[in-house]
């Protein structure tokens, strides 16, 4: 026999000193959440992607923060326009997977070029490439990452060559989300 239960909110006793309500028993249970969840923890918020579409001319052998300068999304306006990082939200610390790509436009032949993950200042996670002979390469690295409340995410760039200006391209994008039940 199936049966149907419609409430519109689901709570503890008053008397049950635990704050966990269970679904199911000793039975296998599958619980079909559908797709009209929001909310709560059960949702990849924080999400952030911001973008850049303009050149942006850089210095050799220095590491420097990249003008992500647009937002698309920022479901808790955590990410910041005008110092280009996401600041993890007041209890929203867990964590997160988060991606940079860049496309570089403009390099000289055999030039170095990095892209990088920071927290709180820090590189924490890097990719580079070697350029060979390519003038142009689009580039992308990703990390998950443990994050406290307050911890600050950046993306760096950097090309080894120097004495030279670079210019990255257009169609960068860095995004972020918090994972499920990691």
């Amino acid at each position: 026999m199936t049966s149907i239960l419609e409430v519109e909110q689901l709570d503890t006793l008053s008397s049950n000193a635990s704050s966990t309500i269970t679904i199911g028993g000793t039975n296998a249970t599958t619980l079909n959440l559908g797709s009209n969840i929001t909310g709560g923890s059960m949702t990849n918020t924080p999400a952030f992607i911001a973008t850049n579409d303009t050149a942006t001319s850089m210095s050799g052998d220095t590491w420097t923060v990249y003008t992500f300068d647009a937002e698309v999304v920022d479901t808790d306006s955590a990410f910041d326009t005008s110092t280009y990082k996401f600041t993890v939200p007041s209890g929203k610390a867990g964590t997160y997977l988060f991606t940079v790509n860049v496309s570089w436009s403009t390099a000289p032949d055999g030039c170095l070029m990095s892209v990088a993950i920071a927290k709180n200042g820090s590189r924490f996670v890097i990719q580079q490439e070697d350029l060979g002979s390519t003038q142009s390469i689009d580039q992308s690295v990703t990390g998950i990452i443990n994050c406290s409340v307050g911890d600050e995410i950046q993306a760096y760039l950097r090309h080894e060559h120097s004495g030279n200006t670079e210019n990255t391209g257009t169609g960068q994008f860095f995004s972020g989300f918090r994972l499920i039940g990691a």
